[in-house]
């Protein structure tokens, strides 16, 4: 019994080791994440601030020329990510880019990281193991950050309800994208005409998605020296 009592410790004491060994830089991780998390915080907190006085300063209607050259009364409205009174093409693309590029990956991150942390209390695992569990299902990464899973039946049920509600509030927050006002602007556009629809499904939107891709590639590349 003694023997068996060892044994079982020094396994134990072993996979403890081999969690730390796999990811010896656990800390610094997380810390990128917090730093990320509060930074964005901070520019979101400081763009609500110049909307609410932009909005303060133009609350009465003002002029502006269109188009065609005549003058309409405008009245502009709040908003967080563009205020109402900009041009369509700042205020979409300004939106647009900066709810994909901060607020989304800032609701992907926490709600990972709070998650994450509920896994690994769960599994008894090192904060960072946790976290890198649920980034790494979240995002359907091909590499995981981390090749640890739940061991025992409790565990993996437990896993997969968390991945669940992961997953729900993160496509969630993506499926806010298809209705800002650029999004909407350009579904606007799709040709009504079957050609024009076969055109925009096998042509122009193939193409967008390889130049986005090769963009993010060779960011990607540059950064990790490929």
């Amino acid at each position: 019994v003694r023997l068996l009592r060892c044994m079982a410790e020094a396994e134990g004491a072993a996979a403890a080791r081999g969690l730390q060994m796999q990811h010896p830089s656990g800390e610094e991780f997380l810390m990128i994440l917090v730093h990320y998390s509060w930074m964005m915080c901070m520019v979101i907190l400081l763009l609500a601030l110049i909307s609410f006085c932009a909005h303060r300063r133009h609350r009465h209607p003002f002029r502006r020329k269109s188009a065609d050259g005549s003058e309409q009364a405008v009245h502009a409205s709040p908003g967080l990510l563009a205020h109402g009174g900009y041009p369509f093409v700042v205020r979409g693309s300004v939106a647009s880019i900066f709810f994909m590029l901060g607020v989304l990956p800032l609701f992907l991150v926490c709600c990972s990281v709070l998650l994450g942390l509920l896994v690994a209390a769960f599994e008894d695992w090192p904060a960072a193991i946790g976290v890198e569990y649920l980034l790494s299902n979240v995002l359907g990464m091909t590499q995981p950050l981390t090749d640890i899973v739940p061991s025992n039946d409790a565990g993996i049920h437990f896993a997969i309800i968390i991945n669940m509600y992961a997953v729900i509030l993160v496509t969630t927050a993506m499926g806010l994208v298809a209705n800002m006002s650029l999004m909407t602007a350009l579904a606007s556009k799709v040709p009504g005409s079957t050609c024009g629809f076969l055109a925009f499904l096998f042509i122009i939107t193939p193409v967008t998605m390889f130049v986005l891709t090769w963009i993010i590639g060779a960011v990607m590349a540059g950064i990790e020296g490929w």
